[in-house]
């Protein structure tokens, strides 16, 4: 990785030190806001089909570590379709689990603005 940094990585309130590309780092904010409104530009519409056959449960904690987890993973790839590719190559179980904690970020997201917009 070439610009490699020490970052606070945060998804909403809890925070990782990890070594990964600021790039990426701002690529998943990114990514999350898209998925409020919808949009997934990282996903197959498959691999949402594969997912939603064994959802359970995640807590917000542990979804963030998932992200965090698979960011790693994919912090040497600069292109959305790069890290496309590379989620293809993960195995079926941790692509299912990766996309479910990103579905519970977002939706903690949409209720945050919700309550947000409530008060």
């Amino acid at each position: 990785m070439a610009n490699d940094a020490k970052v606070n990585y945060s998804i909403s309130s809890l925070k990782y030190d990890t070594q990964v590309d600021e790039v990426t780092l701002s690529d998943v904010e990114k990514l999350i806001e898209m998925g409020v409104s919808g949009h997934f530009p990282l996903f197959y519409k498959e691999w949402f089909d594969d997912s939603s056959k064994s959802v359970q449960p995640i807590a917000l904690a542990q979804a963030k570590k998932n992200i965090n987890d698979t960011v790693v993973k994919l912090s040497g790839h600069r292109s959305y379709e790069r890290k496309k590719e590379a989620l293809f190559h993960l195995n079926e179980t941790e692509r299912n689990l990766f996309i479910q904690s990103f579905l519970r970020i977002v939706e903690n997201r949409i209720l945050d603005k919700e309550s947000t917009q409530l008060q």
